[in-house]
């Protein structure tokens, strides 16, 4: 056999034998279609609408900076979601008062843990900050 001498000879020697599209490895009782995930819960489609009316009003925060300038009421809102015996906080973002992905959801047990380190951080945030005052974002904060 001899050795390839081209870079053109290598591009050859595979041509063809590529795959033409994505396949999955065939395992033993393997589906013949690839499975796809989607925002589907088992046997039917979740109910985003519903599940905005299911979440408890905490707060909200206008969107202070000039970067979402040309999106409709663009907002932070901390909503508790209640869930079988467990609760979820969520905090996303909202254009023109339609929720976006944008967002963190997290159940309680996880919250309470993160939260008190989510506060040191933020201390040593603020005390590092060195920006004048005038050039600090001034977030307006909108209770129930």
């Amino acid at each position: 056999m001899s050795a390839i001498q081209k870079p053109s000879d290598v591009r050859n020697s595979f041509a063809g034998k590529g795959p033409t599209k994505y396949h999955t490895p065939k395992l033993a009782g393997s589906h013949e279609k690839r499975i796809q995930r989607t925002n589907f819960w088992p046997g039917k489609r979740l109910d985003y609408s519903r599940l905005e009316q299911l979440k408890e009003f905490v707060c909200r925060v206008k969107h202070p900076t000039a970067y979402y300038k040309k999106a409709k009421d663009a907002e932070y809102r901390v909503s508790i979601l209640h869930w079988s015996r467990g609760s979820y906080l969520d905090i996303r973002m909202y254009y023109g008062g339609h929720p976006t992905a944008m967002g963190l959801l997290m159940h309680q047990d996880v919250a309470s843990i993160i939260v008190p380190e989510l506060f040191a951080a933020l201390r040593t945030l603020e005390m590092n900050d060195t920006r004048e005052e005038e050039q600090k974002a001034k977030p307006e904060l909108i209770k129930i």
